[in-house]
């Protein structure tokens, strides 16, 4: 097998630069003109939540929240969100959905959300995506409906979610077309690429000495050089038909000097 390394990688690039810069340039186009063509609009809506640590005394009296309260509810943030994604919860806002109107399950619910800490606090902000603006916001609402008692029973009532703001109604969002767009480059610069080094590997012609050497195992006297440099021949006329005429070579003025000398001595 032919040895692969950097250098071979960077020549095969630098070599076949041009097509490689085509089929990225169509495929980048195929791709963001499909996303622009055929992607759905999407809706998206968002609301954030307050994440509590709350302590309780031995009277089950709360008492306040200390700073080391607060620093365990940053930390548990994402014990949170992975409550509030259960299969129960969202079980639980799919059947507030469809009490409302909506024909959604729980798995198109949790597709929908996406949860994240806001810059390492103790909020959580919630977004849901879907093609529908109002079902975006009524997605929000419901989660940040049932999550106070949800996150209640889990916690042992140790924990507690607090709604910030309300969602409002789903603001429209742009396809993909860049991000698409440069995907399809990528793909573009893979399946090219990998075409030139496919036909690199599985080339097996010899095309200088040390592919000699490293087929057939055996050292190299010396080589021919080539001096043919296609300047002996003359090219061809065209006759007026179209037709070529190959140029005959006339004969040398010595060869035409003895031939006459020989007429004359034969009369």
């Amino acid at each position: 097998m032919k040895e692969v390394n950097i250098r071979v990688f960077w020549e095969l690039l630098l070599r076949n630069l041009r097509p490689i810069l085509v089929v990225m340039a169509v495929v980048a186009i195929i791709f963001a003109a499909y996303t622009s063509a055929f992607t759905d609009d999407t809706y998206s809506s968002q609301c954030s939540m307050y994440v509590m640590n709350i302590t309780e005394d031995a009277a089950g009296e709360t008492t306040g929240i200390s700073a080391s309260g607060l620093d365990a509810s940053q930390k548990m943030v994402n014990e949170y969100i992975a409550i509030l994604q259960s299969t129960r919860v969202m079980s639980r806002v799919s059947d507030i959905l469809t009490a409302q109107g909506h024909s959604i399950t729980a798995a198109s619910v949790r597709g929908a959300l996406t949860m994240t800490a806001v810059d390492e606090t103790a909020l959580l902000q919630v977004t849901a995506v879907s093609g529908n603006p109002q079902l975006s916001k009524d997605i929000c609402d419901a989660l940040q409906a049932c999550a106070p008692e949800e996150v209640n029973e889990v916690m042992l009532r140790i924990g507690h979610v607090s709604p910030v703001d309300t969602a409002s109604i789903g603001t429209k969002s742009k396809p993909p077309v860049v991000r698409n767009g440069i995907f399809g480059a990528l793909v573009g610069l893979a399946l090219s690429y990998g075409f030139f080094l496919m036909g690199y590997l599985l080339d097996n012609t010899v095309k200088e000495e040390k592919d000699l050497k490293d087929r057939f195992e055996v050292n190299v006297l010396g080589a021919v050089p080539s001096f043919n440099t296609g300047m002996d021949r003359k090219p061809a006329k065209k006759k007026k038909g179209g037709k070529k005429e190959e140029t005959k070579a006339e004969p040398k003025t010595e060869t035409k000097t003895k031939a006459k000398t020989n007429e004359k001595g034969g009369k």
